[in-house]
């Protein structure tokens, strides 16, 4: 069950953990995300970024759940605020791989057009990363947030709705005080022990 909830919360957190000082789009929002993929349940949360951090809430499976993600501490946190606790987990190549368009380690864009996408004037970039498939990126021309990701094929299409362009509060891209903390390590073994709760 641990397994398919990490699946589940690393696939909402698709594109949104990393740093970007060049590419042409925002680097801090707030926005509503939904992610469509065929024969697969639409998933809808509610995402917050702002350089290279990104938090991601989400009700999985009748939990009220988030996903932070830090890449300036190659960390991942997965918090489950009913139990009150927070999973800390060290970033793989995997993680830093699905965040494509927000990671410019080893991605390439190019804007290859424009266009009207759910109802908005965008411009249209598309992006070649090392270890994934080509992605087609539909950002905002008035303030530069995206509004569409959408695979070549036409079999995943992530959609940002009500965005709001600007900084975030710092305390959201940290794990609640007073919460319990488990350290999972990288490699294959049982868990560490728990570390005293947040804050205490």
């Amino acid at each position: 069950m641990k397994k398919i909830i990490f699946a589940f919360l690393a696939l909402i957190s698709f594109n949104v953990h990393a740093q970007i000082p060049t590419a042409p789009w925002a680097q801090q929002m707030s926005a509503e995300q939904e992610i469509n993929i065929p024969n697969g349940p639409k998933v809808t949360s509610k995402i917050y970024v702002d350089n290279g951090k990104v938090r991601v809430d989400v009700n999985a499976m009748g939990m009220q759940m988030s996903n932070i993600t830090r890449t300036d501490k190659n960390l991942m946190y997965i918090i489950m605020h009913t139990q009150k606790m927070v999973t800390t987990m060290p970033l793989t190549q995997k993680d830093t791989d699905s965040a494509m368009a927000f990671d410019t380690k080893n991605l390439k864009f190019e804007l290859v057009g424009e266009g009207t996408m759910e109802g908005v004037q965008c411009d249209k970039y598309k992006l070649n990363y090392a270890t994934s498939r080509p992605m087609i990126f539909w950002i905002n021309k008035a303030n530069r947030t995206p509004v569409v990701m959408e695979s070549e094929a036409g079999d995943m299409k992530i959609i940002w709705r009500n965005v709001v362009p600007g900084p975030q509060d710092a305390s959201l891209f940290e794990p609640p005080a007073g919460y319990q903390v488990m350290n999972m390590p990288s490699m294959p073994g049982a868990p560490s022990p728990s570390t005293p709760p947040v804050g205490q």
